[in-house]
């Protein structure tokens, strides 16, 4: 009977050190998961930004010829404006001077 109890004993001990060890592989086994889980998320990751790049940059070629006309038409009539506006306010300038010559020469003969 105590040989019976010291084999129930020693079988006991050797199932501790067996989930021990387990445990133990499984930890690492479980810590090895994470790190290539987080490996193909960055992995994933970097090729999304590469793709979005991409994609960014065929985007011009992507334009529509007809939008593309039309950019160019509204940035053709923009610098059109620009130079207008330009004209205007220089001929502005030039009627608000020969205004202030004919007032000082009025003022100049009232006196």
């Amino acid at each position: 009977m105590q040989e019976e109890t010291q084999q129930l004993f020693a079988w006991e001990e050797q199932a501790k050190k067996i989930v021990a060890e387990s445990t133990l592989r499984a930890q690492a086994i479980g810590e090895e998961a994470a790190r290539t889980h987080i490996e193909q998320l960055t992995r994933f990751k970097e090729e999304a930004k590469e793709a979005a790049s991409q994609a960014r940059a065929r985007l011009p070629e992507q334009i529509d010829p007809q939008c593309q006309a039309k950019r160019a038409e509204a940035e053709k009539e923009a610098s059109h404006i620009r130079q207008e506006g330009l004209q205007n306010i220089q001929a502005a300038v030039h009627a608000a001077l020969q205004q202030l010559f004919m007032e000082e020469e009025r003022h100049a003969r009232g006196r």
